[in-house]
């Protein structure tokens, strides 16, 4: 066999070793057990948007209604509010607050095309 032959085999086991590595550890439980949820918190931010209707994309988001829909990674309740903010900031989105009597100075965030 030659020199060639040989880089081509061990090329081959090394691809078959990692591949079974990668299919175990994908069975295997997190390391820490209090890890509930692996998804990223902004990926379940863009997976939820994309699940709503276009007429309610477009609508002001109140962090609170988004809390609850929404898992955090440690626990099986909901992710804090900062959290949540740095992962809206990273996908566009502008933070205002309503000073309207109505409004009551709450805050909500509008999607990256209205800010």
């Amino acid at each position: 066999m030659g020199y060639i032959e040989k880089l081509k085999a061990g090329t081959a086991n090394a691809e078959t070793n990692r591949q079974r590595e990668e299919e175990a550890r994908a069975k295997r439980p997190p390391a820490d057990p209090r890890i509930c949820c692996q998804v990223p918190l902004k990926q379940q931010v863009q997976e939820y948007l994309l699940s709503q209707p276009p007429i309610m994309r477009n609508k002001p988001i109140s962090l609170m209604a988004l809390r609850a829909q929404l898992r955090a990674k440690y626990s099986n309740g909901k992710p804090s509010a900062g959290d949540l903010g740095i992962a809206l900031t990273a996908l566009g989105f502008s933070r205002k607050r309503d000073f309207s009597n109505e409004g009551g100075g709450r805050r909500f965030w509008l999607a990256p095309s209205r800010g």
